[in-house]
């Protein structure tokens, strides 16, 4: 009899008309009080979402992507892959297939996972680690096209097994277990697996009755990953058939790290200075993570102030401890957009216009529509060497519901990750990330670099290891900024823009507001301000082809002023051209110094 685990106590226990019905389908309503120490349930906190798996080239795939990180659920994904697209093994869906039917004939996704309930979630009794493994055979197979399933929804309900009940007494459901039987795995093969499969996740999670929250954490991340293979290999698969391309000759493999770290070296030779004041300060910061670039994959920070050069040492970093550890990729991960354009520009320059960088965040402009098909492709799986996107992209890889973004979830294994910024992580997400980051370290072989002049408090299960030796000596060192408080009196937008008008008439000027919408009324009132002293403008007129844009700036009086409101609330496109136009106009304007 199947079993529905309702929570810490009898107080969170369904109506009596839902016991009800809960009996009529043959669904044992228990406590976890009652399952404690006996068949630890996989519940809604544990399990939220599962996803999908792959068939025949797709198994293959699955044991190929497992070994890379030695995560030890080989035998478990190749399940998986195996029989998620047991449902297709009738008449009528291969009719639909050949084009005789115009609409797919019934649900396929869910006949595997009703294999497996059948076979050996009920017939797995008290034994928790069998369980478990035909629980995540059941949700990876059940969800692989029409999204994650909840193992319990917040009324006690289960959508997983609930949905496989229904599909179960469909005609199709006996049809197709008996033809791939028949012709593709037989019942022994399958059980054989599954064997393996729990042998494989009992050596991974020794003993599941002594779970804690990290371990519920840890559960439902290999659970996510499992379905972020199985996602992947399974439309990789369709996309190489579609394009006649081999499967297994992608871009999946440790690139020649070494190559691109005498590239990034020769460039610091010829291009970066480290011999005097703050840039011997940051070679000093560079030489040291390159000397503890040879250590083993775990959790690092690099404490360094504003103006330290964290962004090319930790890439230093990244590529020497890349080669020795085999890693297949180098994320650079930053909350805030604006920065990554920049830093994007850096690292291309630094590593000599390498073309396997990719840059996945909203600020990226894709001109011709050749350019956005190869784009979404990458993007899509995150099929390049070294990726610079955004905090949101990587919670949404880990945790978003989508199977879009659970696909590029096992990227993020066997990859060295680094996050700057990170004090800049929204509160409400800390939890979140400190889990993610503690299995990717723990379970997959990746490397986590946490970099910011000031670590935030994060609940691991050993505090990072420190790169640099003597962090607060750098702060002192590197102190350029002098805070002159003015708080004395009362602050407005009218008396910002004016004082911003001010100094605009005598030097440059840039001002740094805390939301848009306040950066906003700060630029009018220092417009208006501007007007009424007499100074015109030069405007900016975004339709213009940038040629145009050029030519204006070139015309422009010496007595015109620039003064732009720029933040994200502009796409992209008029952004960059907006950039461009002020490169343009102080490029004719450098003769004046007021400017």
């Amino acid at each position: 009899m199947a079993e529905v685990c309702y929570g810490e106590d009898l107080s969170l226990l369904p109506s009596a008309g839902k016991l009800s019905e809960y009996e009529k389908r043959g669904i044992r309503v228990v406590t976890r009080d009652t399952l404690e120490n006996t068949i630890p349930f996989m519940s809604l906190r544990d399990l939220p979402h599962l996803d999908d798996g792959t068939l025949l080239e797709i198994d293959e795939a699955m044991d190929l992507y497992t070994r890379r990180f030695d995560l030890g659920l080989a035998r478990l994904a190749e399940l998986i892959g195996l029989m998620h697209d047991m449902g297709k093994a009738t008449r009528r869906f291969e009719a639909y297939l050949s084009g005789k039917l115009a609409v797919s004939p019934h649900h396929h996704a869910p006949v595997g996972a009703i294999y497996a309930y059948r076979r050996w979630f009920l017939r797995s009794g008290a034994d928790a680690c069998a369980r478990a493994t035909a629980q995540i055979v059941m949700l990876c197979i059940f969800g692989h096209h029409a999204g994650l399933s909840d193992c319990l929804d917040p009324n006690g309900w289960s959508p997983l097994l609930n949905g496989l009940e229904t599909e179960a007494a469909s005609v199709h459901v006996n049809e197709a277990i008996a033809w791939f039987l028949e012709n593709v795995a037989d019942a022994d093969r399958l059980d054989a697996l599954f064997k393996d499969a729990c042998r494989e996740f009992a050596a991974l999670f020794p003993d599941l009755s002594k779970r804690d929250s990290r371990m519920d954490a840890a559960l439902g991340l290999v659970c996510r990953l499992l379905l972020s293979i199985l996602v992947d290999a399974d439309r990789w698969d369709a996309a190489c058939f579609e394009y006649e391309e081999n499967p297994f000759a992608s871009s999946d493999h440790a690139p020649d790290w070494d190559a691109l770290l005498n590239t990034f070296e020769n460039y610091r030779k010829t291009h970066l200075n480290c011999t005097e004041g703050v840039d011997r300060i940051r070679g000093e910061i560079s030489d040291a993570c390159f000397e503890k670039a040879l250590s083993v994959p775990g959790v690092y920070s690099l404490s360094v102030p504003t103006g330290g050069g964290k962004t090319y040492s930790s890439l230093r970093y990244a590529l020497r401890h890349a080669a020795p550890n085999g890693h297949s990729r180098i994320f650079y991960i930053i909350p805030y957009n604006t920065i990554l354009d920049q830093n994007a520009k850096d690292i291309r320059e630094a590593l000599d216009n390498y073309p396997s960088i990719l840059e996945h965040h909203a600020n990226v402009v894709i001109e011709t529509e050749s350019e956005q098909a190869a784009y979404k492709r990458l993007t899509e799986r995150w099929d390049s060497d070294i990726i610079l996107t955004s905090l949101v992209q990587f919670l949404n890889a880990c945790y978003a519901a989508p199977n879009s973004a659970a696909r590029r979830f096992h990227r993020l294994t066997n990859a060295v990750l680094i996050f700057d910024e990170i004090q800049a992580l929204p509160k409400t997400c800390k939890i979140l990330f400190e889990r993610a980051i503690q299995f990717l370290s723990s379970y997959t072989h990746s490397t986590i670099l946490l970099c910011t002049a000031t670590q935030p408090r994060l609940s691991l299960a050993s505090a990072p290891v420190e790169l640099v030796p003597q962090v607060e000596a750098l702060h002192e060192k590197l102190k350029r900024v002098c805070f002159i408080p003015q708080l004395d009196s009362a602050r407005t937008y009218a008396s910002a823009g004016e004082r911003i008008a001010q100094l605009l008439e005598e030097k440059s000027v840039l001002a740094i507001i805390n939301t848009k919408a306040a950066a906003w009324q700060v630029y009018q009132e220092a417009v208006q301000t501007l007007r009424r002293r007499g100074h015109t403008f030069v405007r900016f007129e975004k339709n213009l082809p940038l040629s145009d844009l050029r030519e204006a700036a070139r015309a422009c009086p010496e007595d015109e002023i620039l003064c732009v409101y720029m933040s994200t609330w502009l796409c992209p496109a008029h952004r960059i051209k907006l950039i461009a136009w002020i490169q343009a106009w102080a490029g004719a304007c450098c003769a004046s110094p007021r400017r």
